[in-house]
């Protein structure tokens, strides 16, 4: 799907996907299909890790398995909140073009619904939360359950390093906040970070998580010939 639907904001072409791309990508589909994990992708800034992943996802969630699927984004830098918010409604109207629509004709926005900043809902079969609701990682938990999270970067720069102090409370909202709103059985997150600390939430999943997690972590190899990459949880 990313291939025929996605395009860039910058240029407006489809984007091109290159090796590590294809290996994030089949990442996430092997631990939602296969091994039945949350997927967490560690990366290097700027190589595509929320326009690869996060930005397609719930298009591709709300393609495959329905509009009834209520999704979640959880966003470290607020200010990116109605950013992934926009885009995923602004493909479902076609403002990307026709590639979307052609694909999945049934994934329609509700319009008896008035849009908001934060959330919309598609047309389905079931009532409550909105099909799409952003939020950043330190807010309230408003709403209900849904059955998929996606983190788009909840550890940053400030609450990491800057300011310390808040990386307990990262990981109190992840794991008492987020992740009981997921709905079972069938539900799915996805987390893409950076690696910042050895005390932030994203470690903190590494180190005590790995029975419902799956990390694929991206790194450039020590003589800078190439990319490594390391999997955790693969069982």
């Amino acid at each position: 799907m990313v291939k025929f639907v996605i395009k860039s904001k910058k240029t407006g072409k489809k984007v091109e996907l290159s090796p590590i791309h294809e290996t994030m990508l089949d990442f996430v589909q092997y631990c939602r299909e296969d091994i039945k994990k949350h997927a967490m992708i560690i990366g290097m800034p700027r190589h595509g890790k929320s326009a690869i992943i996060v930005d397609p996802y719930p298009l591709y969630e709300w393609g495959i398995y329905g509009t009834n699927r209520q999704i979640k984004v959880v966003c470290g830098d607020e200010g990116l909140v109605k950013v992934r918010v926009d885009t995923a409604r602004d493909y479902v109207e076609g403002k990307y073009g026709f590639e979307y629509n052609l694909t999945f004709p049934h994934v329609k926005r509700d319009k008896s619904h008035p849009w908001r900043q934060r959330y919309f809902y598609l047309e389905r079969d079931v009532s409550g939360d909105p099909s799409f609701w952003g939020h950043p990682v330190l807010g309230t938990g408003e709403g209900s359950g849904c059955q998929v999270i996606i983190f788009d970067d909840p550890v940053t720069k400030t609450n990491a390093v800057k300011n310390p102090k808040l990386q307990e409370q990262v990981i109190k909202a992840i794991e008492g906040t987020w992740l009981p709103r997921l709905d079972p059985p069938d539900a799915f997150a996805i987390y893409i970070c950076n690696a910042w600390t050895s005390v932030d939430a994203t470690a903190h999943i590494k180190k005590n998580r790995l029975d419902a997690w799956c990390i694929l972590e991206l790194g450039v190899a020590d003589d800078y010939s190439g990319i490594e990459q390391r999997v955790y949880g693969d069982v």
